[in-house]
């Protein structure tokens, strides 16, 4: 690993640190894609106003949301057995160990913390199904996947993370049940972890698109990186769009 690729995916020590190169990456990436983070967020916006949300609505919310969360572990080591190199794998692997509760003996995959934490809103596991399909066929485009797509497809599952953390914080307080943001392990296991995930990601993704020694040795451009992330994107643009609505969120052409 070269020292500019450690530079690109190099973790500053303090959280607030980590926070500001996550949304550099964030601001840099933006540019590729159509959706909005952070402060332009329109769904980060709406909520803030401190909409009334019905609570079979929050329900139907974050049961749609359950497929991601199901099927990330599975897409995450397809992706990764996507790279020959097994520094590329590891980077990868942690995550993938994370996500399905690997991370300590016994720990829960993160699926099972969201089936909890819906239980204890007031709701139940009740999956939604046009959910599943969207998933389910982003998840079977995810194949014969070069190295240089796969690096833009995990940049780009990674892209909304903090504003993910975002939606789900805003939506318990909205629920009435702020104390559930600093008690659940499903909501409070992401707050030190997600800049991580995108200043790795990221980092990794600028990599491959700068080093053009990479590019000639590899026989890749930069254009297949970006051209993977763009399309990961879409998945993210149609899902949000369509979870949101489940909230009673108006939408605006």
């Amino acid at each position: 690993m070269n020292t500019e690729k450690t530079s690109f995916t190099s973790l500053p020590t303090t959280l607030p640190e980590r926070q500001a190169k996550a949304e550099a990456y964030l601001d840099r990436f933006g540019q590729f894609t159509e959706y909005k983070h952070r402060r332009h967020n329109p769904y980060l916006a709406w909520l803030r106003t401190n909409p009334q949300l019905r609570p079979d609505f929050m329900y139907r919310f974050f049961n749609y949301w359950y497929p991601v969360s199901r099927h990330q572990p599975q897409i995450l080591l397809g992706i990764a057995a996507a790279y020959s190199e097994w520094t590329d794998r590891r980077l990868i692997i942690n995550n993938y160990i994370e996500e399905d509760g690997m991370v300590r003996s016994g720990d829960d995959p993160h699926y099972v913390l969201l089936e909890r934490f819906i239980e204890k809103l007031g709701g139940q596991l009740d999956v939604d199904r046009e959910a599943e399909e969207l998933v389910s066929k982003f998840h079977r485009s995810l194949v014969a996947v070069t190295p240089a797509q796969a690096t833009g497809y995990v940049a780009a599952i990674e892209h909304p993370a903090l504003d993910i953390s975002d939606y789900f914080c805003q939506i318990t307080r909205l629920a009435g049940q702020p104390d559930l943001v600093q008690t659940d392990p499903y909501l409070y296991i992401h707050v030190d972890v997600e800049p991580n995930h995108i200043i790795w990601s990221h980092g990794n993704a600028l990599d491959w698109i700068e080093d053009a020694d990479k590019q000639r040795r590899e026989a890749y451009s930069r254009e297949d990186v970006i051209g993977a992330f763009q399309s990961a994107m879409a998945f993210w643009n149609e899902f949000w769009r369509l979870a949101f609505t489940k909230l009673g969120f108006v939408h605006v052409a």
